[in-house]
């Protein structure tokens, strides 16, 4: 029956408002820091969302270029697509 109590007080003293000021002073402090970790949360997750080098579908695209079957795709390919292969391959 303690251990319910206690987990009681517990809840209520999380959920319950503050009763008391908090120094100016402190309160700015708690925001840097909740910015700093934001920011380095977001620093970190940025790494791994890195864009891809699309070295793959430039290589096989410059085949287009090299060993061309239709002239005006091959000019497509080389003009447009090659030079601008982050946005068209984006659309893939």
């Amino acid at each position: 029956m303690a251990t319910a109590l206690r987990g009681k007080n517990l809840v209520r003293w999380l959920f319950a408002p503050a009763a008391e000021d908090v120094p100016r002073g402190h309160a700015a402090a708690a925001v840097f820091l909740r910015v700093l970790l934001l920011g380095l949360m977001w620093l970190y997750n940025v790494e791994w969302k890195r864009p891809p080098g699309f070295s793959g579908l430039t290589h096989f695209a410059s085949f287009a270029v090299s060993h061309p079957v239709l002239p005006p795709f091959s000019w497509v390919v080389e003009h447009l697509v090659l030079p601008h292969i982050e946005v068209s391959a984006g659309q893939c």
